[in-house]
């Protein structure tokens, strides 16, 4: 496990080290947690979802403006600005069961920085999917990197996310079908 992003790794650092000296818990999410679990490839921001409080909300958006960072949006269910070095951050409040679950189990890595899940971030990735995305791609990515690595990946929770998702968020179940025959054809499972 690795955390290089492909993404610029102080922005990467910044907003890890912003959120834990806030002592907000957070997982890494996107891009840049794909790249912790598989072989990196570009992306050009960082995406987390945190356990964020009023008063923590507050906090952050008080340090971001201290370090002079543009704050681009400031909405109920997140929060977005730019790095010192120009990337744009973005923290989604964690309310769902979902992202509850995947902050209270992300992993900690090098760096004192906290990923999502393999299976959590599949199943985000599976949720986000759209036209020229790279998300299901990304999927398969973690997937086939867990079993070169001869890790383990718990299947039957992804599933049961992807059906709850799908009466949200229409073709999300489809997506992680088409995933995991793709990763079933390669050689997996």
């Amino acid at each position: 496990m690795t955390t290089e992003t492909g993404a610029d790794g102080n922005s990467l650092l910044f907003a890890a080290e912003l959120l834990n000296q806030l002592a907000i818990p957070y997982a890494l999410i996107g891009g840049a947690a794909r790249n912790v679990w598989a072989p990196p490839r570009v992306t050009e921001d960082v995406d987390m979802t945190a356990l964020i409080e009023p008063d923590e909300r507050a906090l952050l958006l008080e340090k971001v403006r201290e370090a002079d960072l543009p704050i681009l949006l400031d909405s109920p269910d997140h929060i977005r600005f730019n790095s010192p070095q120009g990337i744009k951050i973005c923290v989604l409040i964690a309310g769902t069961p979902l992202q509850l679950e995947t902050v209270k189990q992300a992993v900690e890595v090098e760096d004192g920085m906290f990923v999502a899940r393999r299976e959590h971030l599949i199943v985000l990735k599976c949720i986000a999917h759209r036209a020229n995305k790279p998300d299901l791609a990304d999927a398969q990515a973690v997937l086939e990197s867990a079993r070169i690595a001869e890790q383990e990946v718990d299947v039957a929770l992804i599933e049961e996310w992807v059906r709850e998702w799908d009466g949200l968020v229409a073709g999300t179940l489809a997506a992680w079908e088409a995933v995991y025959a793709a990763f079933q054809a390669s050689g997996g499972e």
